[in-house]
């Protein structure tokens, strides 16, 4: 698992409960070092994509659901003229009726590299982009306390993106655009009358792609920040050993539902909020 994903600052205003909406998750990958004889497509070796890579996007979906999944379907493509898969697609259904979908595809070059995370929260929409997010949007609709909030959110720029151990940089910044009464104010969805009057617009931008190799070094700091601080404490990191194990457990059922083409229920799983384990250090 890559314990520094769970430290990156972007992703931190997104990470509350996706009760009813969804969580595609898109990775458009590179191929292009990827010889016909890599180990990569080697599921005895590899895994299979589910495996080797999956197992990431699958983590970052139950954290930000705040549960783990009841089932999970996959199905798998493969190159035109070869036996070689190059395509994972897998569906994860949660207790509380969220649906998380994951695409990977190792088809691309280098340039044409796309990473997407888009996350329905039903009137908000959260847009994080890239395998090491610099930037992310959140489009929504709200009422009068909620635009009122939004427009807070600018000075709140160091609350919202702190993350124990990393030191955001100088450019890092959050924007806001609010257009009050920009619509009727009555909605309805699933059944609930809504009051959403006015649209927003909120930015998170981290400095820009120049900022990625930073952000990403201050990541691993935070990381290890982290485990420093479990190994000091006792307690369990943010991304721990029930995480991993968690996470590997459903990409081995989505590579399982792919090669049967049927759903895989998965029975109990550890809880992720489950009470921090005491380590005792030697």
């Amino acid at each position: 698992m890559t314990h520094d994903s769970a430290r990156r600052p972007v992703r931190r205003p997104t990470r509350c409960s996706v009760r009813s909406g969804g969580s595609p998750f898109d990775n458009d990958a590179s191929d292009e070092d990827l010889g016909p004889e890599h180990w990569f497509w080697d599921e005895r070796v590899s895994g299979g994509i589910f495996v080797e890579h999956g197992v990431h996007f699958f983590d970052a979906a139950d954290a930000l659901v705040g549960s783990i999944p009841q089932s999970v379907q996959g199905m798998l493509g493969h190159r035109p003229g070869s036996d070689l898969v190059d395509l994972a697609v897998a569906t994860t259904r949660y207790p509380d009726g969220a649906v998380a979908t994951f695409a990977h595809g190792f088809s691309h070059a280098h340039r044409c590299e796309r990473q997407l995370l888009r996350i329905d929260f039903g009137t908000a929409e959260a847009r994080v982009a890239g395998w090491i997010p610099v930037h992310a949007t959140v489009d929504l609709w709200t009422d009068d306390a909620g635009a009122a909030l939004v427009e807070t959110l600018p000075a709140r720029a160091g609350e919202l993106l702190a993350v124990d151990g990393h030191r955001l940089a100088d450019r890092a910044a959050v924007e806001v655009a609010v257009r009050r009464h920009a619509g009727p104010a009555h909605a309805r969805d699933r059944g609930h009358e809504r009051w959403l009057p006015h649209h927003c617009r909120i930015t998170v931008d981290l400095g820009g792609e120049a900022a990625k190799p930073y952000v990403y070094a201050e990541s691993v700091r935070a990381a290890m920040h982290d485990l420093v601080r479990c190994v000091r404490t006792g307690h369990r990191p943010a991304a721990g050993v029930t995480e991993g194990a968690t996470a590997v457990t459903v990409a081995a059922a989505a590579r399982r539902a792919a090669r049967e083409e049927h759903t895989v229920h998965l029975g109990r799983l550890p809880e992720l909020t489950a009470s921090p384990t005491t380590v005792h250090p030697s």
